[in-house]
């Protein structure tokens, strides 16, 4: 595109500005948007990358990217450059007391001025002469902007603002803020250069497996361009395939950049990805659909020693790795774990088992101390051995003299409002009970029969005594008659009418005695019953005898071995 000027013509300074732009637009829009295989809102390799620097700072790498935004715009061109020409410090705010959140880092395209210079301006009015400070050439830059999340038990990342581009999600953890680079999940989409296939002189990356229409891919399958590799190759992968076949690095020091949307899912093969050579780097693979009874996402051979696996996601997978290699230094960077405060401790079980009742356990990742440790010591988890853990980079254990805490004893973990206290024992020791018992006031009932026979029953019988007395005869006693009979005694024998009552003489204090036998009756019974008194409440108390030790006798309820495993930093 050219601007016209003709002779004679007036010329403004909008029409040299525009002939600026044209150039630019021209430039960013058509060649530089071409050369990098039509894709933007991406960079180039560690460019823009944020790097952790503690719970509540972080940096956005310097460097390049390309950001397309909506049109049109006539002045301004739409795929923009993002440029930082140091690193940009982004500070986070605490964490929430309760909850985590999810912090989102962005980017856009700004035009800035970058150089002024006094210039002599003419009034067309007055013709008077003034010196201004104007701007003479503007850049693009990079302006960085933090999104904060909301602190939620299952915390959403935030939308991304209009006009941005999103390069990292952060998780803050409650409490304790940013754990470590693993904390921060890369969302940069990475850019090819067009000069880095092989014998273009830049090697950042020998291969690219994309569309072929599109400038600087060399391969459509990752499968091909691995088998055609002799050592030492990068590989760029920027589009998903579905493999028939597994991806087979069988060759050292191979390194696989996987773009965000590039992803590998099953379609016959039960392997993904097999790594039996050394010193392989697999970066942000996406693997899907390998959940066959026998698939792998990745498998490292038993040769394979350092490989490194950064940011792998996997998803509807039955295993995501298998077998460690000998001597491996696996690293498997993920976010899962990364909101767990420094200090947690957690169980890990690295296998499977054959059935539902936790027969036939088979061992996938780690089943020692010292394999379970290489495998996470990198993302600063360690097994809770008793170790001296002595490592500078930790908080907690970064003197000589402090000891992990040692959880292979078979010892468990109890709450409490303190930590750090220990106890109890796995064996039953010399022991005695002593038990006391109230037993409360009550009354007892009672009934029965006495059982029928023939029986006799003796009494000695007796009249009270009543001390000395009379006894008075009226005279007019009456026997019936309709007249009265009146008596008196004459002697001792005889009695005469008297019209007075007789008295007898006055009897001292007497009592009478009868005996005698019941006759004997026929068999037959009695019946009694009756309540005992009220007792009173009393106790009993008492101890049983002592128990001797049983070193092979416990108690405990059924059980699952586990390592127990701390974040340590």
């Amino acid at each position: 595109m050219r601007r016209n000027y003709s002779s004679g013509e007036e010329i403004r300074y909008q029409d040299l500005n525009a002939t600026s732009s044209m150039l630019e637009k021209q430039f960013y829009e058509r060649i530089l948007y071409k050369l990098m295989q039509q894709r933007s809102n991406a960079f180039f390799d560690e460019d823009f990358k944020v790097i952790w620097t503690g719970t509540g700072s972080a940096y956005v790498k310097a460097g390049l990217g390309m950001q397309l935004v909506a049109g049109p715009d006539l002045l301004e061109p739409l795929n923009r450059p993002l440029y930082l020409a140091a690193n940009s410090n982004v500070f986070f705010s605490d964490g929430d007391a309760t909850h985590p959140r999810i912090d989102l880092v962005c980017v856009k395209a700004a035009r800035v001025n970058s150089e002024t210079d006094p210039r002599r301006f003419k009034d067309e009015n007055s013709g008077a002469i003034t010196t201004n400070n104007v701007t003479i050439t503007t850049d693009w830059e990079a302006e960085v902007y933090k999104v904060a999340g909301t602190p939620a038990a299952s915390p959403v990342v935030p939308a991304t603002p209009s006009g941005y581009v999103a390069i990292a999600e952060v998780l803050v953890s409650a409490v304790t803020g940013i754990a470590d680079q693993a904390a921060i999940t890369d969302k940069r989409i990475l850019l090819p250069k067009a000069s880095s296939v092989k014998g273009s002189g830049n090697l950042a990356y020998d291969m690219v497996v994309g569309d072929l229409s599109e400038i600087g891919v060399t391969h459509t399958s990752l499968v091909t361009a691995v088998n055609e590799c002799l050592g030492g190759e990068r590989i760029l992968v920027t589009k998903s395939e579905a493999l028939s076949a597994t991806v087979l690095l069988d060759v050292p020091n191979l390194e696989i950049v996987f773009t965000k949307d590039a992803q590998l899912t099953k379609a016959s093969a039960t392997i993904a990805i097999q790594i039996d050579a050394d010193n392989c780097t697999i970066r942000q693979a996406n693997l899907s659909g390998f959940n066959g009874v026998s698939d792998v996402a990745i498998k490292i051979s038993a040769t394979a020693d350092s490989t490194y696996l950064e940011n792998p996601v996997f998803t509807s997978c039955t295993l995501y790795t298998q077998d460690l290699g000998t001597n491996s230094s696996i690293l498997v960077r993920s976010a899962l774990t990364a909101g767990c405060p420094i200090g947690s401790i957690m169980p890990w079980v690295g296998g499977y088992f054959g059935d539902g009742s936790n027969g036939s356990f088979t061992n996938v990742l780690a089943n020692t101390v010292a394999n379970l440790n290489t495998l996470l010591n990198y993302s600063g988890w360690f097994v809770c051995d008793g170790s001296a853990l002595n490592d500078a980079a930790s908080p907690i254990f970064n003197a000589a003299g402090r000891y992990l805490p040692n959880l292979t004893d078979e010892r468990f973990l109890q709450g409490n409002t303190t930590a750090g206290g220990i106890g109890g024992s796995n064996t039953l020791l010399d022991h005695t009970h002593s038990h006391s018992l109230t037993v409360a006031a009550h009354t007892h009932t009672f009934s029965g029969t006495v059982a029928a026979t023939s029986h006799s029953h003796g009494h000695t019988l007796g009249t009270s005594s009543d001390g000395s007395h009379t006894h008075t005869i009226p005279s007019d006693y009456s026997t019936g008659g309709s007249a009265p009979y009146n008596w008196q005694t004459v002697g001792t024998s005889y009695y005469t009418r008297s019209t007075t009552n007789l008295t007898t003489p006055v009897a001292g204090a007497h009592t009478h005695s009868i005996t005698g036998t019941v006759s004997s009756e026929s068999a037959h019974t009695h019946t009694y019953s009756g309540t005992t008194s009220g007792a009173s409440a009393s106790s009993i108390s008492g101890t049983v005898g002592t128990g001797a030790a049983v070193a092979s006798t416990n108690a405990r309820p059924k059980y699952l071995n586990v390592f127990y495993i701390i974040k340590a930093k």
